[in-house]
């Protein structure tokens, strides 16, 4: 039975209440009676739908992270394009989206940050990979069919693909937190010009990883508009 719309709505009051205590007290000093407290429903309430506070952690992150999964298997499943156009698609589409939900992904990103965060970070990570493989794999086998990307295990090369991408993600992020921290005296331009060499590098590789030629692979717009804007 579809939950109704009082139900999801009510789920939704506990996910926005408990993001706004996590990152104003701290996952650790959050209790569940205070989200609670927070959504003004009883101690049953939040059972119904919760067993525990890591739950309606899981569920907040996994709420965000499905849209992007979403975004990728919509691209995976698209008939009118070929596996590189895609894979570009994807890089174009994520970072929008991203980008038009970053104060939601910082505070998200806050939550985890915690130490004592950090496995079920990881926990979360891999269960969301694993979504993530089978449209990465679509692609993959889709542009070995096409003869567009080297002939070889796909789905070694889509996790292959995906931890690469995450690892991008990361450097992208170090890197442009770095440069724009308070007390360094960086200029916009070469922080762009520290993007733009970084990326030229991940999509020489990717190219390279796949078998493409050089410039098929496009980062640097997406990610610049994200990072710069």
């Amino acid at each position: 039975m579809e939950p109704t719309e009082a139900a999801r709505n009510t789920r939704q009051e506990f996910l926005q209440a408990a993001l706004d205590l996590f990152n104003k007290k701290g996952y650790d000093r959050t209790t569940i009676k205070d989200i609670i407290d927070a959504v003004g429903v009883s101690k049953g309430a939040f059972y119904h739908y919760f067993d525990c506070k890591e739950d309606i952690v899981t569920a907040i992150a996994r709420e965000y992270s499905s849209r992007a999964i979403g975004i990728i298997k919509e691209v995976a499943q698209r008939e009118d394009l070929n596996a590189l156009e895609k894979i570009n698609l994807v890089f174009q589409l994520v970072n929008q989206f991203k980008q038009e939900r970053s104060h939601q992904r910082e505070r998200i990103k806050g939550v985890f940050a915690e130490d004592g965060n950090l496995k079920m970070e990881r926990k979360l990570f891999n269960q969301l990979k694993s979504q993530a493989l089978r449209y990465f794999e679509e692609i993959v086998e889709g542009g070995i069919k096409e003869g567009l990307f080297t002939k070889t295990n796909q789905k070694e090369m889509a996790e292959f693909l995906l931890l690469t991408i995450n690892n991008l993600n990361r450097s992208i992020e170090d890197l442009t937190r770095e440069m724009t921290k308070e007390g360094e005296e960086y200029s916009s331009q070469e922080l762009a010009r520290a993007l733009e060499e970084r990326l030229g590098f991940y999509e020489e590789a990717f190219a390279r990883i796949l078998g493409l030629k050089e410039g098929e692979i496009h980062l640097k717009e997406s990610y610049m508009e994200r990072f710069l804007s």
